[in-house]
């Protein structure tokens, strides 16, 4: 009888410890499908980005086409770096489009400062767009707060900053030049951060976990990655 249990133990140890490593190369597989996935999409956008360049004739400032490979590359370099299950990752990702959006702040602000000199209507028009943009972000960033862990909530209050401060330069350049497709663009990464928020810090609370964010923040983010590349054809 007490061999039978030994047995009986040993059997169950044994399944416990293969079902334990099947379930761990499950998880590596998908993460490098991930990374392979969002690598493609990366691509295909820088690709596309790329095309608008060559073929655009309106002759668009040097340095927005510098700010805005900038910002994909590091917004390609984040998307990446997401995928990882570590606190450090979401941190180094979180760095990466925290530079995305500086580059980008730049790319949109530029053409304003060459053209116009961003004096005089233009000051008190990005004022009340960055207190529009940082009241809304405010708010979002409250409803995520008390699920932050402590050690990001520093670098999450500093992201919520900078990505007010992009939207804000994006809604400035578009009214000013005539080019929604770029307020529309930096709405949609806006809004597909907020599903990455969701996707990280209130997970528990979702019934479908990853498809929270595929078929809502990866669109949105995709798709304002494409449209915020086009308008370097119109500027």
């Amino acid at each position: 009888l007490t061999l039978y249990f030994e047995r009986r133990f040993a059997l169950a140890s044994f399944e416990r410890l293969t079902t334990s490593h099947m379930e761990e190369n499950e998880r590596r597989i998908d993460r490098w499908r991930a990374i392979g996935g969002k690598s493609l999409a990366s691509i295909g956008f820088l690709t596309y980005f790329g095309l608008v360049c060559s073929v655009s004739e309106s002759g668009a400032h040097e340095v927005y086409q510098l700010g805005l490979w900038g910002a994909l590359i590091s917004s390609a370099l984040g998307d990446v770096l997401l995928t990882g299950r570590r606190e450090v990752h979401f941190l180094l990702g979180l760095i990466a489009f925290f530079v995305a959006h500086i580059a980008y702040t730049i790319a949109f602000l530029q053409p304003l400062i060459s053209t116009a000199g961003l004096m005089g209507s233009l000051l008190w028009e990005l004022g009340a767009l960055l207190i529009l943009t940082f009241g809304v972000s405010g708010i979002a960033y409250r409803t995520f707060h008390a699920d932050i862990p402590p050690s990001l909530q520093r670098p999450a209050i500093a992201y919520t900053a900078v990505i007010a401060i992009m939207v804000a330069a994006a809604l400035l350049h578009a009214i000013t030049l005539g080019c929604s497709i770029i307020a529309v663009g930096a709405i949609a990464f806006w809004l597909s951060d907020l599903a990455v928020a969701k996707q990280q810090f209130q997970a528990d609370r979702l019934s479908h976990r990853g498809l929270y964010v595929r078929y809502w923040g990866l669109p949105l983010y995709y798709g304002a990655q494409l449209m915020l590349s086009s308008e370097a054809l119109v500027l």
